[in-house]
Formats: C-alpha cells, sequence, structure tokens
C-alpha cells in the first residue's frame, strides 16, 4: 500500500481493528494468527485491548507499526 492509502484508511473514522478483520484490512498482506504470534513474543503492535474475547488495535498504531515493518523494494 502506498502511505497515502494508509493515511485515508487512518482517516476513515474506525478506531479499532479486531484481530481476526487485520487479513481484510491489509488486503491480506498479515494474517490475524501471524499478528498473534508477533504479539506472543512482543513484536505485534503497542496499544492492543480485549474487547470481550476479542482482541482489537487502535488503527493509529496498527498503521504505524505496519509503517515501520514496511521497506521500499525497487
Amino acid at each position: 500500500m502506498k502511505k497515502r492509502d494508509l493515511g485515508q484508511i487512518a482517516m476513515s473514522g474506525i478506531d479499532f481493528v479486531p484481530r481476526k478483520a487485520v487479513g481484510r484490512f491489509t488486503n491480506g498482506l498479515l494474517s490475524p494468527r501471524t499478528l498473534a504470534n508477533l504479539d506472543c513474543v512482543g513484536k505485534g503492535p503497542r496499544g492492543r485491548v480485549r474487547i470481550g474475547n476479542q482482541i482489537a488495535y487502535p488503527v493509529t498504531e496498527l498503521m504505524e507499526w505496519l509503517e515501520a515493518r514496511t521497506q521500499r523494494i525497487d
């Protein structure tokens, strides 16, 4: 995704992204299971919250985490 696309998502009014929706949120680039594994070893996005029996991430924290893990390949 382009950086401006990420910004548009962040400004769309969505406050939290449930872990199970991360695959759809990233267009299949990241699976919920991979994110769960990264959380387990302390390498996932900051600020996660439990809402009932689900884990969710603030959009801003998830976007910052995705941008930090993104590299441009020329």
